[in-house]
């Protein structure tokens, strides 16, 4: 967890804040250029400005275009939403109808940002630890990112999964759950699905204790 909160915050200073403190320098030194010079420094040769207008321009579409995929959000479907008809593929290349899945059973259905990263491994292993206890209570499970197969493959046999994890590399799946993407990835978050509909949902998943909490959510008497 702490290794992907790191590599996310490296992104963000990477392509987030030099825009926007590129933009700010801009614009301080457009008003210190607009500003009236003293009477000795009147007779110096006019330089151009360093950030025409239209420079200025792109730089602030830049940062903006940065804000919004950094922050960019979705509402996920609300507890008693029916599941969305979406096409899924799992690791193997075979076609997965999460709706007929679904249907007359309990399904885990588990967003993570990217296959074989330090926080997605701790998350599928601590599911994968405690996969037989699913299996007793009759709950199957799917785990969701953007990758392609081939990478959902390799993170499957790299780490003994037992489960299906699949593919979503288009986010077709991630925006049929209103699931938000945070820099071209899945955000980490979980759906507890009940005879089709949506039964529970984590959108602030600890991928270290996250097999404990849903294995608790579904022992928990109904009210």
């Amino acid at each position: 967890m702490l290794g992907l909160e790191t590599s996310g915050k490296a992104f963000v200073n990477r392509f987030f804040e030099p825009p926007l403190l590129l933009l700010v320098k801009a614009q301080c030194w457009h008003r210190l250029r607009q500003r009236k010079p003293p009477p000795s420094a009147r007779l110096m040769p006019a330089r151009a400005s360093l950030f025409p207008k239209k420079v200025l321009g792109v730089i602030t579409l830049f940062a903006f275009y940065s804000f919004v995929n950094v922050n960019l959000a979705t509402e996920p479907l609300a507890v008693g939403a029916v599941v969305p008809t979406v096409p899924a593929t799992d690791q193997d290349g075979n076609e997965v109808d999460l709706v007929e899945v679904s249907r007359n059973a309990t399904v885990l259905l588990y967003f993570y940002p990217k296959a074989d990263t330090p926080g997605c491994t701790k998350e599928s292993c601590g599911l994968r630890d405690a996969y037989q206890k699913f299996v007793d209570l009759g709950v199957r499970v799917f785990g969701v990112s953007m990758d392609a197969v081939p990478a959902q493959k390799r993170f499957a046999e790299k780490y003994h999964l037992p489960f299906t994890l699949l593919a979503d590399p288009e986010g077709k799946i991630v925006d049929a759950f209103g699931v938000a993407k945070r820099n071209g990835h899945a955000s980490r978050q979980s759906f507890l699905i009940r005879n089709g509909k949506i039964a529970w949902h984590n959108g602030k998943v600890n991928p270290e204790a996250h097999a404990e909490e849903v294995l608790r959510e579904i022992e928990r008497p109904s009210p």
